[in-house]
């Protein structure tokens, strides 16, 4: 790959047109950056696998609540909001309290 940067540093130093040498110091310093931007990309990688799990967790949780809620609205309109219902309902829903602590 020829770059600004590599063009730069590269010296010709046989007759072959196509054969370059850089820099040993250049070459280090290069090898040096390359080591950080793997590293740099081990650390995002990870935070990125972190996020992924708990937007998943997330989404779980989520989709628990309103399978709770659901239920409660469908035993609320089963039968009119007489006495048992409501205590059916409440109970459906106070299911949420504990999917949230």
């Amino acid at each position: 790959m020829s770059t600004p940067r590599t063009d730069a540093a590269k010296f010709q130093s046989s007759q072959d047109p196509d054969v370059y040498n850089v820099d040993s110091e250049f070459a280090a310093q290069l090898e040096t950056e390359l080591a950080e931007m793997r590293e740099e990309l081990a650390i995002e990688h990870k935070s990125s696998t972190y996020f992924q799990s708990q937007l998943s967790a997330e989404r779980e949780k989520v989709a628990k609540l309103k399978d709770i809620i659901q239920r409660a609205s469908i035993t609320f309109w089963k039968d009119g909001a007489d006495g048992e219902i409501a205590a059916e309902m409440f109970r459906i829903l106070g299911e949420a309290r504990k999917e949230t602590k």
